[in-house]
């Protein structure tokens, strides 16, 4: 293996030079226009998707800048480059890249092995460094950003030149001016047929027709590629009129996220992120002509650039921080109440309590209380460095700070429900009491404000190498977090979403890198349990392909997706909706029941319940139970009178611990019951059952799953 590693740096090596080489002679912006035009517009289907060629547009762009000292001559901007140089660019391009990505698996390979977890997080970090482009949608990214920064608007404007709302209206108007040109170029060379074909590009029942939309546009590519820099190359008079912003304004934006030529390159020419073209992704090439071929991710930096302007202000900073930690607390707390309208929330608590060191004082960012369930929430607005965020073994120390120091604050607030009857905390609105015994399930979340991905979406590497310490706690990016709760229809299935998702912490056959895979993966598999998954299978994909082709169907213009839903049965669907509705107590704990069910149980139960819809005319059949693979019991019934005591009676029956009833009033309303405590011997419930049984004949042969 060390011979074949040693070919490949060798192989990069002799592509790398031969690489500058031919950038040295190429026209600059003719050059990185038909690369950006051929990597954001032909080449994916979706510019989220999880792997694009977008390292190919950076690393491209940062060897002209690197290897050039100055900035284009007037004559050189309208220089064309041949078509044969694209190619042969492109080629030693994918090359290097790939040999760069073959190197990073065959040093996990190595890794893997020899059982070295530390290094092994590490690779896989900075291969998803080169492969993941876009932590989060546009729009959502663009709310965040006016909630952080729009308290400061005068303290940017003084600094900066602009504000956040002047920066995402010059961002959005950049993207249509790029959209506009690159559809106007397109059309000189299309029939009218193949250009209503471009629309079928987020379609994803379709791939078919993505591919035909892709050949359309490689036919087309060849007449582009003379005008291709037209699409890119922006004035300050051009965009304060798309932007309807102030010349001055757009001049400030323009320079402040514009990269010098003559860059100090200490890689060696090889493929990586470089902060400073992440920074700053526009070139400026004369007096008033900016490139922004890269512009399609420049919003998701905004944050990044503008904190490093304003860390130069002790004060400023010391009130955007103050501001930013608010932020986060309470966003997480409001959305996870949006997935129920029985939802209560707090942020900025605190408690006494007696850890075994004594009585103390402690604080809890955020509480949500749904139900019988509690959210026990921790913010970081804390980030990565961009060395830790490629791979440095400095990310450990930061993980620590950001997803372990988390868990274990949520972890004591738990602690500190489990031991007390009823939970006291203060507010600034007073006193939050918690019944603490009358829980049925606590969740622990530490929210983020930056994309942690690469290391928290499978948890159980940190867990094997040591980093974090093993409680059951979901690690979160603010903006996954928002994904997860606009999609997820209610609280029980948000509940049933995370139950799935810790599960998958203890598995290590899956290799998924984005949080929203998990949630493609659970709305694939119809909220089922990830436990039947945990045997020797790897579990490879992409699961979140069509939560991104619905996002991009939200863009003006593009074609409307159908939502991302769980799938599972019309009738399982509506009697979920019906029990959330109603929201009795327990209902979370009935959802996440019949969001358990085996498929041969789910069948089961969803046939009955259809069937005694259809015989609801029959008084003597009100309802059935069935005995679960996990020794639970589950009750249906549409009988009033039958609802409060029947869980009771199957739960003894059954000699089960926990017993759940759910009586459908009408096919939009549900109530639910839990009956959970240690069964015991009762004389007085057998004859109970006995005197029932005599009162219907629906119960003398009781399902028995499994």
């Amino acid at each position: 293996m060390e011979n074949r590693n040693q070919d490949t740096r060798d192989d990069v090596s002799k592509n790398v030079d031969d690489l500058c080489e031919l950038i040295r002679k190429l026209p600059i912006a003719s050059t990185l226009s038909n690369v950006a035009l051929r990597t954001y517009m032909i080449e994916p289907s979706s510019v989220f998707e999880t792997e694009t060629l977008s390292i190919s547009a950076e690393y491209v762009t940062w060897l002209f800048v690197s290897l050039n000292k100055s900035e284009p001559t007037p004559a050189e901007l309208n220089d064309v480059v041949a078509e044969d140089h694209i190619e042969r660019l492109r080629d030693l391009t994918n090359k290097i890249i790939q040999s760069a990505k073959e190197y990073s698996y065959a040093e996990r390979e190595k890794n893997v092995q020899i059982g070295d977890r530390i290094d092994d997080i590490l690779v896989a970090t900075r291969i998803a460094n080169m492969s993941i482009r876009g932590e989060a949608y546009p729009h959502h990214l663009a709310i965040q950003l006016h909630s952080l920064f729009d308290p400061f608007s005068s303290e940017l404007k003084s600094k900066l030149g602009f504000d956040i709302g002047e920066a995402v209206a010059i961002y959005e108007s950049l993207m249509k001016m790029m959209n506009d040109r690159t559809q106007r170029l397109v059309s000189l060379f299309l029939r009218d047929s193949e250009i209503k074909s471009l629309q079928l590009d987020h379609m994803p029942t379709r791939p078919e027709l993505r591919e035909l939309r892709n050949e359309f546009l490689r036919s087309a590519f060849k007449e582009i590629r003379p005008s291709a820099h037209e699409i890119f190359l922006v004035t300050c008079d051009e965009v304060s009129q798309a932007s309807h912003c102030d010349p001055f304004v757009v001049r400030s934006f323009l320079e402040f996220f514009t990269i010098c030529f003559g860059q100090s390159d200490s890689t060696g020419g090889r493929p990586t992120v470089h902060e400073a073209l992440e920074q700053a992704p526009f070139l400026k090439l004369s007096s008033d002509r900016w490139l922004v071929h890269l512009v399609i991710y420049s919003i998701f930096r905004f944050r990044s650039a503008i904190e490093k302007a304003l860390e130069g202000n002790a004060a400023l900073w010391n009130r955007y921080e103050e501001h930013r930690s608010q932020y986060l607390e309470r966003h997480a707390v409001d959305l996870i109440k949006s997935t129920s309208v029985h939802a209560s929330g707090w942020t900025h608590l605190k408690y006494d309590f007696d850890d075994g060191d004594g009585l103390k004082a402690f604080e809890l960012d955020g509480l949500v209380l749904i139900d019988q369930t509690a959210f026990l929430i921790e913010a970081k607005a804390g980030g990565l460095t961009p060395a830790a965020r490629r791979g440095s073994r400095s990310a450990f120390d930061q993980i620590k700070r950001l997803v372990d120091e988390a868990q274990q604050q949520s972890a004591r607030a738990a602690r500190y429900l489990r031991s007390v009857e009823d939970g006291c905390f203060r507010s600034s609105n007073g006193i939050v009491r918690i019944r603490g015994k009358k829980l049925s399930r606590i969740y622990l979340l530490s929210v983020t404000l930056d994309s942690l991905n690469a290391f928290t979406a499978h948890k159980s590497w940190l867990l094997k190498a040591g980093i974090v310490k093993r409680e059951s706690a979901w690690s979160v990016y603010d903006l996954d977090l928002q994904v997860v709760t606009e999609l997820i229809r209610g609280a029980g299935e948000f509940v049933g979403f995370l139950e799935f998702r810790l599960a998958a912490d203890n598995i290590d056959q899956f290799l998924i890198t984005e949080e929203l895979d998990w949630l493609g993966l659970f709305f694939n598999l119809g909220g089922q349990p990830i436990r039947q998954f945990n045997r020797k299978v790897m579990m490879v994909g992409d699961w979140a392909h069509y939560i991104n082709d619905y996002y991009a169907g939200i863009v003006p213009g593009n074609p409307a997706i159908q939502k991302p839903r769980l799938l599972i049965s019309a009738t399982m669907a509506m009697l979920i909706k019906a029990v959330e509705k109603i929201g009795s107590p327990g209902f979370i704990d009935a959802i996440v029941t019949l969001l358990s069910l085996t498929p041969e149980e789910r069948e089961c139960f969803t046939r009955r319940v259809d069937e005694l819809w259809r015989r609801r005319i029959n008084r003597k059949v009100l309802g059935f139970r069935m005995l679960l693979a996990d020794g639970s019991v589950l009750c249906y019934t549409i009988s009033r009178k039958m609802f409060k005591g029947y869980a009771k009676l199957a739960k003894y029956e059954f000699r089960a611990d926990l017993a759940i009833c759910i009586r459908e009033k009408s096919k939009g309303e549900a109530q639910a019951c839990v009956e959970r405590y240690p069964w015991r011997e009762d004389a007085n419930m057998k004859e109970t059952i006995r005197k029932f049984r005599e009162r219907t004949q629906s119960h003398s042969r009781p399902i028995v799953s499994g």
